[in-house]
C-alpha cells in the first residue's frame, strides 16, 4: 500500500520519471554492452559481394571502353581528314613553299595520332630528301630515331642519330642531342 500511495501523489509522479531514466539509461547501456562484446564483422570474400555488384562494374568498365573507342575513332577520322588534305595539296603544288611543312604535319599526325609509324618514317625522309635545307630537317631527323625507338629497332634509330651527326651543323641543339644519345648508348 505505501508502494501505492508513492505512486498516486506528486512526489510519485517524480520517482515514476526518475524510474523511468533510470530504465532507459539501463537498456542504452545494455544495447552498448552488446555492441562491444560482438566479434567485429569478418570482411567478405569475393564469393560474398553481391554478383550485382560485379555486373555494375562490368556495365561502367564496359561504357567507358565504348565512350573510349568512340572518341579515339573520332581522333582517328580526324587525323586521317587532315593527312589527305595535306597531302591533296601537296599533290596540286608540290614546289609551294608550304610543302614542307606540310610533309612534317602528315608525318606527325602519322607518328602521334595514328601510331603510324612507317608512315611517319616515310614522310619525314621526304621531307629530309626533297628539301635538305629547310629548317625542319633537324627536327624530322630525331622523329624518324624516335620512330624507330617506338618500333623496338635501336639499330636503325643509331643509324639515324649518326646521320645527323655527320649531316647537319654540328652547333645545332639536335645534332648536340643525336650526339648524347649517341655516347649515352655505347
Amino acid at each position: 500500500m505505501k508502494l501505492a500511495a508513492i505512486w498516486s501523489t506528486k512526489d510519485g509522479n517524480k520517482n515514476r520519471l526518475m524510474l523511468g531514466i533510470a530504465l532507459a539509461l539501463a537498456l542504452i547501456f545494455m544495447g552498448f554492452l552488446k555492441a562491444a562484446l560482438q566479434p567485429p564483422p569478418q570482411p567478405k570474400t569475393v564469393e560474398e559481394v553481391p554478383s550485382i555488384n560485379t555486373v555494375v562494374f562490368e556495365e561502367r568498365v564496359s561504357t567507358a571502353m565504348k565512350v573510349r573507342e568512340e572518341l579515339d575513332a573520332e581522333k582517328r577520322e580526324k587525323a586521317l581528314a587532315a593527312i589527305e588534305e595535306h597531302e591533296a595539296a601537296i599533290n596540286r603544288n608540290s614546289k609551294s613553299e608550304d610543302t614542307p611543312d606540310r610533309l612534317m604535319a602528315v608525318a606527325n599526325l602519322n607518328q602521334y595520332q595514328l601510331g603510324d609509324y612507317h608512315s611517319a618514317i616515310q614522310s619525314y625522309r621526304s621531307l629530309i630528301d626533297s628539301y635538305p635545307r629547310h629548317a625542319k630537317v633537324a627536327q624530322a631527323y630525331v622523329e624518324i630515331a624516335t620512330c624507330y625507338e617506338r618500333l623496338g629497332d635501336e639499330a636503325q634509330a643509331r643509324y639515324v642519330y649518326g646521320e645527323m651527326v655527320q649531316s647537319l651543323d654540328p652547333s645545332l641543339q639536335h645534332v648536340q642531342y643525336a650526339k648524347l644519345k649517341l655516347e649515352g648508348e655505347k
